[in-house]
This record gives structure tokens, C-alpha cells and sequence, in this order.
């Protein structure tokens, strides 16, 4: 397994960039090793080389960017949406985004919290009288910062035994309604956990009255014209330039996933670039909405690793990011607010992708 490291500018911890490659990108495994090329006399032709020496045009693939004051330094797509159909992946191509999905899930909850409509010390029972009153002891804030004690629906359980006909918010919460046990006591520990953020898509689509991909759709992906966004709930819309899970499938092994609030959220690299930009220049959440967001919530924790509501946290510095990984879907972003850099990688090729930390060695030198 390599250890992802980020260039200077991106320079994170150590436990952080641990924590991006194990628990959340997933880094390749052995199934196929990358091929490396080494550094080229520029950025274009580095990263060129190194792509087209690991994809093959008619192979699932990626796209890349990588900004630096708002000029584009680099972008590259690479490989195939759809194998079936030789749809190849370009700048509107939907891709599932993975565990990036919580940084929206979070923002989410964050509007409404700015808006008055709910706070973030109170109970989740209060918003979610479904679950049991011995939750009392859990609120948003422990949510959003993993340190529920909730287990992980999702690398905790079998989640294909317990909901055989598809993975989804209304199967989670009756479950965990009646399944009360914590792993630990509410903010003693870190844990990552997709549960806690499928709570709060539910939280979001109690407070509106709306399903959470409606609240979504009207809140973020009009406003900010991210048009090829969509979230893949129980009653997906059909987008027709989305990518396919290893180019083949829109199963998650082998299983209709479609959990809301976690990882369930498609966008395309031009929807991504208008989020970030929108993000850094207070068009989502106000400025001081999103410092809270990025203060780091596990500081004095043992074993934790750095995380605000819905970001991982380069502890003392400007550096935020998070990534995905969904069976075949690879994706991360970086963003320094001090350098105004950021890059985005969306990937649908698992496995046979090149390692997005050896992607990331190549780059430093030209930043």
C-alpha cells in the first residue's frame, strides 16, 4: 500500500494523509501496480505521460484539474464513462463522488443552522424521535465530527444481509431504531462513520419537508449550476452522461446502494469546480460559518485524526480536502486558501487506476 503524500503546497499531516489513503480513498491495491514514469520537463507532458502509460482510452478512467489562482494549470480526461456505449469521460460527466458527498451533506446542515433552524449541541432525537431515547446523549455536533459512537453501517455491518433489495436511509434508521448499542460513549473517540452522515441527510429532509435530494437540487446544484449533480436516493433522476461504476455497472458491489448523506452524490469535474469556487468565496456558507466548519473538533482525542464538519483538516495550516471511495469510484479534492490552489480527481477505474499519491509526487515539483 503506498502512503499518499501531498505536494508542499497541499502538505497535510501525516495522520490526515493516513487517514485520506486508508480509511476514505481506499489506496489501490496490488491488483495492478502503477506504472511510473518519473518527472518530464513540464507539468502537461509529467502528467500526460504517467496517465496514458496507466489508461487506456477504452478502459475506465479519471479527470483531473488542478488550479492555481484561478488559472488551470492542468486538466486531462482519460478513459471510458460507459464501456458499453465508448462513452468517454469529459468535463460533464457525472461521477459518484463518494464520502465527498459529507462535505455537501455537512454545508447542508451548516445553511440551516444559519438560518436559525436547528443548533448543533441538542439531541438528535430531538429532529429524529424515531430513534431511541437512550440516544439522547448524541447530537449533530458528534455527527458531523464522527465521534457518535455509532457503528458504521457500512464497514461494520453486512450490509448486503441486512438489506439484501438495496442499501438505503429508510432500512438504516429502522435498524438502528431498534439497534441501540454504541461502540463508545459520545465524544470520547473518533470513528468514522457513514451512519452519522445518512442521519444527517435525514435531518436535512425533516427540517424542509423535502427529500434530501430535492433540498439539494434546490440549494446547491441550481444556485451554483452544478447541472450534472444528482443524488442517487431510492427515485434516482436518469442522467445520461453519468459514469459507470469500473465503466460496466451502476451497482455497488454487486448492490443497489443508494444511501443518501454518505456517498451517494454525483457531480462532474465542472460541478466541482464551480462548488470550490463558490466555497472559498462565501457563496454557500458565510465565512465565519465556514471556520467553524474547519476547526478541528478531534484535537485532544486520542487516536483521532483531524476533521471539522465535513473536512479533513491539515492541522495549523490553510489545507482542507476529502476523498471517496465507492467500490470502483475514486475521487479527491485538495484546496490551500492560503496558496488559492486546489485539485480535483474523479475516478471510476478502481483498482486500475494509477495511485493518486504517485500522481500527487509528480506534481509538487512544478508547484
Amino acid at each position: 500500500m503506498t502512503v499518499l503524500r501531498l505536494p508542499k503546497m497541499f502538505r497535510l499531516t501525516k495522520a490526515l494523509l493516513l487517514f485520506i489513503v486508508i480509511t476514505i480513498v481506499g489506496c489501490q491495491s496490488d491488483d495492478k501496480t502503477t506504472i511510473k514514469t518519473g518527472p518530464q520537463d513540464t507539468l502537461q507532458k509529467t502528467l500526460d505521460t504517467v496517465l496514458e502509460a496507466n489508461i487506456q482510452e477504452d478502459e475506465p478512467g479519471l479527470i483531473i484539474k488542478l488550479v492555481r489562482d484561478g488559472e488551470v494549470l492542468y486538466q486531462r480526461s482519460i478513459g471510458m464513462a460507459n464501456v458499453n456505449t465508448s462513452e468517454a469521460i469529459g468535463d460533464s460527466t457525472s461521477i459518484r463522488l463518494g464520502s465527498i458527498s459529507k462535505s455537501f451533506t455537512a454545508l447542508a446542515i451548516m445553511k440551516l443552522y444559519e438560518q436559525g433552524k436547528l443548533t448543533l449541541e441538542e439531541p438528535i432525537t430531538d429532529y429524529l424521535p424515531l430513534l431511541d431515547s437512550e440516544w439522547d446523549q448524541i447530537t449533530l455536533h458528534h455527527l458531523l465530527t464522527h465521534q457518535s459512537g455509532i457503528p458504521d453501517f457500512y464497514n461494520d455491518l453486512n450490509a448486503s444481509k441486512l438489506w439484501p433489495d438495496g442499501v438505503m436511509n429508510s432500512g438504516i434508521v429502522s435498524y438502528f431504531a431498534s439497534n441501540t448499542d454504541l461502540e463508545f460513549e459520545p465524544g470520547t473517540r473518533v470513528d468514522y462513520s457513514n451512519t452519522g452522515y445518512v442521519l444527517l441527510a435525514e435531518v436535512v429532509s425533516l427540517i424542509e419537508g423535502v427529500p434530501f435530494s430535492d433540498y439539494m437540487q434546490r440549494e446547491f446544484f441550481e444556485p451554483l449550476d452544478m447541472t450534472d449533480s444528482f443524488i442517487a436516493d431510492e427515485f434516482p433522476i436518469v442522467a445520461f452522461n453519468r459514469a459507470y461504476n469500473l465503466g460496466v455497472t451502476d451497482l455497488i458491489y454487486g448492490q443497489r446502494f443508494r444511501a443518501t448523506g454518505s456517498s451517494s452524490q454525483f457531480s462532474s469535474m465542472m460541478d466541482m469546480d464551480n462548488f470550490l469556487n463558490a466555497l472559498i468565496t462565501d457563496n454557500i456558507v458565510r465565512a465565519d460559518t465556514l471556520n467553524l466548519m474547519l476547526q478541528n473538533y478531534s484535537e485532544g482525542i486520542p487516536e483521532s485524526f483531524s476533521y471539522g464538519y465535513g473536512f479533513m483538516l491539515n492541522t495549523g495550516g490553510p489545507a482542507f480536502s476529502h476523498g471517496g471511495k465507492n467500490d470502483g469510484f475514486r475521487t479527491i479534492f485538495v484546496l490551500n486558501r492560503e496558496t488559492n490552489i486546489y485539485m480535483i480527481i474523479l475516478g471510476n477505474g478502481g483498482d486500475y487506476l494509477p495511485d493518486y499519491g504517485y500522481l500527487m509526487e509528480l506534481i509538487e515539483p512544478f508547484l
